[in-house]
């Protein structure tokens, strides 16, 4: 069945877009009266993966991290770049502004395309939040990104060396 597949991606004529963002330091130049400057500014940015095949399809640039934004950034470039009619699927990770039923990025893009396309969220961002209280509530607060405080946290550096009885 594995070697098969690829095949019937490639003959499938719908396609997926799966995108993700994150803030990012951007160094801008910034004119004032007749000289330039350089400043650094906070930029949401954008990336886009087309599916089947996992493809890096762009990136964009929106305006703010707004889900109207994000989504002008994103269907934009798809009109620009693709046949956004065969669009069916549409995967982000579970963050409010991407999955929110009414004014989401996806919602949003439902809406602009006029049909319903399916949604893919990843869940591994969905158990993190809870994982992280179960952490802190087993084993305490962290001492900085790789230090623990509590005994559970402290015997992972040796876990690896020591025996299963």
């Amino acid at each position: 069945m594995r070697l098969k597949l690829p095949n019937f991606a490639k003959a499938c004529d719908r396609t997926g877009l799966y995108f993700d963002g994150r803030q990012d330091n951007t160094l801008t130049n910034e004119k004032i009266d007749t000289k330039f400057y350089r400043k650094t500014s906070l930029e949401e940015h954008i990336v886009l993966i087309s599916e089947p095949h996992s493809t890096y399809f762009g990136h964009v640039t929106p305006l703010s991290g707004s889900a109207k934004d994000i989504k002008n950034s994103i269907m934009g470039y798809l009109k620009k770049n693709s046949d956004y009619l065969k669009l069916r699927a549409v995967g982000s990770d579970g963050a409010n502004v991407n999955t929110g039923a009414k004014n989401g990025v996806i919602a949003l893009i439902e809406r602009d395309l006029g049909w319903p396309v399916n949604w893919f969220i990843c869940l591994f961002h969905f158990n993190e939040l809870p994982l992280r209280h179960l952490i802190l509530s087993l084993d305490g607060v962290t001492a900085g990104p790789n230090q623990w405080t509590g005994p559970i946290g402290k015997e992972l550096k040796t876990c690896e060396k020591k025996t299963c009885d």
